[in-house]
């Protein structure tokens, strides 16, 4: 079992940029085996490290704006689905529950690590993002240090 958790960043970004941040916040070397598609780069699972990056952007080069049209068949009136909100790019961590042997980390400590590394990175860009932990399904502001202390 895993703890996915997504990040999306709200303001027009590099992709491949994120990629190489996400990674290096992590530990990972710029040599890790991924891969490269025309909608994202994701690491290639089962390497050892913290978590498994992947990191999505829109292929048609412009920012995921979901709308009504986004529900399916499948969707309930209301629709109760949680669907993505508005980003530029999307990065999905997974980590494997319990702690990491090699750091002693849980894996929501690995997420937040990220997290909190990816803020004041971003922040001096001029860039923010919003993120939702599988469990609860609500979305936090980067700002939002409550919700990510009480991440657990």
């Amino acid at each position: 079992m895993t703890l996915s958790t997504d990040i999306y960043i709200k303001n027009k970004i590099d992709r491949g940029e994120v990629w190489q941040f996400v990674n290096q916040s992590l530990g990972i070397p710029p040599t890790v085996k991924h891969n490269v598609t025309e909608s994202g780069i994701d690491n290639l699972p089962a390497q050892g490290f913290m978590a498994w990056v992947m990191v999505h952007a829109p292929a048609s080069g412009e920012p995921e704006r979901p709308t009504a049209a986004t529900c399916d068949e499948y969707c309930e009136t209301p629709c109760d689905q949680q669907h993505d909100p508005p980003h530029w790019v999307r990065v999905n961590l997974d980590s494997t529950y319990g702690c990491n042997k090699k750091t002693g980390l849980s894996c929501t400590d690995i997420h937040k690590l990220v997290m909190r590394a990816l803020r004041p990175w971003l922040h001096a860009k001029g860039n923010s993002f919003i993120w939702r932990n599988e469990f609860e399904g609500t979305l936090h502001a980067d700002t939002d240090e409550t919700a990510l202390e009480a991440f657990r």
